[in-house]
Formats: structure tokens, sequence, C-alpha cells
């Protein structure tokens, strides 16, 4: 129960027949009727728990003692919310990873993998770990953050002779030590066919004033043996079938 303000109780507290008490919070006063304590022997994951808390009490009680942190934990506060109870509810949200782009990726040093990873105060670390289909790491190394928010890029340092049945994980790691992963397979980039190899086939293999090709994408990868990514425009306008862009084509 919460009381209006008044000026003879503005900045009392104090507790009332061991039940009830008042507290003074931000010029407020509030009532409130304290816990019973149990006298049931409590289980073991109520033990977990409170012993969860109790290190999640410690940890927010010493960002109150530390002048950088408090300053980063009162910059996200919300009206009602004390960076005290920001610091609780950190130690209990893990951060997230949402992507992992290898596209750019093709085992050559100097290559890039992109992450996206998020946490509500701040993010400690974000690392990338390559290894290879036997579980081996191949390389870890920890990423930079990018301009865009939320982004953080790792660049390769090995040369990697074969990618098939790599994996690329992801892990953050927020203030209070939580983390989260996220591994994906190695997906190469699809090949891009020379546009003069294209023109090369639709000259000498389609007749468009007497052909019409349903579907174009699985007849030219039939004939090349290759994926590819195109964007083709013509004289007298799209061939019949060939109107996409950046479409794919795979037998």
């Amino acid at each position: 129960m919460r009381t209006k303000t008044r000026d003879l109780l503005k900045s009392y507290s104090g507790i009332f027949g061991n039940r009830v008490e008042l507290r003074n919070v931000r010029g407020r006063t509030i009532l409130i009727i304290r816990p019973v304590p149990r006298k049931k022997k409590p289980t073991a994951n109520q033990e977990m728990a409170r012993s969860k808390f109790r290190r999640a009490s410690r940890y927010a009680a010493n960002i109150l003692k530390d002048p950088g942190m408090l300053a980063i934990y009162s910059a996200k506060v919300r009206r009602g919310v004390t960076p005290y109870n920001l610091a609780l509810k950190d130690y209990y949200t893990p951060p997230k990873v949402n992507m992992i782009d290898v596209s750019a990726y093709h085992g050559i040093p100097g290559e890039v993998i992109r992450v996206e990873a998020y946490d509500e105060i701040r993010l400690s670390s974000v690392t990338v770990t390559i290894a290879d289909a036997a579980g081996g790491i191949i390389e870890m190394g920890s990423c930079e953050p990018s301009v865009q928010a939320g982004l953080f890029v790792y660049t390769t340092t090995k040369e990697v002779t074969c990618c098939a049945g790599c994996t690329i994980t992801a892990l953050a790691r927020d203030t209070p030590g939580n983390k989260a992963a996220l591994t994906v397979p190695y997906s190469p980039a699809p090949e891009r066919l020379p546009m003069f190899e294209i023109l090369t086939i639709l000259k000498t293999k389609i007749k468009p004033q007497k052909q019409i090709i349903d579907n174009s994408l699985n007849w030219l990868s039939l004939l090349t043996g290759k994926t590819f990514l195109y964007r083709q425009t013509f004289k007298n306008g799209p061939l019949p079938g060939l109107s996409g862009q950046g479409s794919r084509g795979k037998l």
C-alpha cells in the first residue's frame, strides 16, 4: 500500500508492532507489511535461489561503491528504479547473441565475421571461436565494436584450407559475468559468375524470339554446374523467366 506524502510523514520511517513498516523512498512514504519468517526447512532449489540472490545483492552493493560503474547504471535508470535495483536485475539477466554473419569468410586471414549481440547495460566482451569438423579450435579472439550499435567485428588471423564442417561460435559476456553463446555452421557464399560468361551462354544457347524459359535459374545451373547470382538487362527488356534480380540458381 502506498500513501500520499504528508509533511508529518515526509521523512518518517519505522516499524509498528513488528508487522507494519514505513519507508521513505525519494520523498514518498511507502507502507509495507513485513514478511513473516518461515520455520519450514527450505528445499534445495530454494537454497540455490537464496544463494544467488545473496551474490546478486553483493554485486549491486559493490556497484554503489564504484563511482565509474555507478555512473553507468545511473545513466540507465528510469523513474521508480534505483541503480541498486537495476544492478540486481542485470545480475539475473544474461546477454543475447542474435546473429553471426559469416558471408564474408572463406578461410583467408584478414576476413571479417560480424556478430550481433546485446545487453541491457553493457557487454564486457564478445569473442569468436572457429572450430574444425572434429571440434578442434582453429582460432579464437576478441571482437571489436562496430560503429553500428550492437554489432561486433572479428578479423580472422589464420588460413583454413578446408572450411567444410567448420563451425563459428560467438560468446558474449556482460558486466556481472553472465554468458550467452551462438554457434552456426560455415556456409560459403555462392560463387558469382562473370557477366561475360552469362552473356555468352545466353547468346549461344538461347533464342529469345522462339523460346520461353520457365525456370531459367535451374537451366543455367544445368549448363554451368555452378551456383551463381546475376543481374542483367537486355536491349528489348528482360527475357521471359529472366526478370529476377539477385536471384539464386542451383542444381
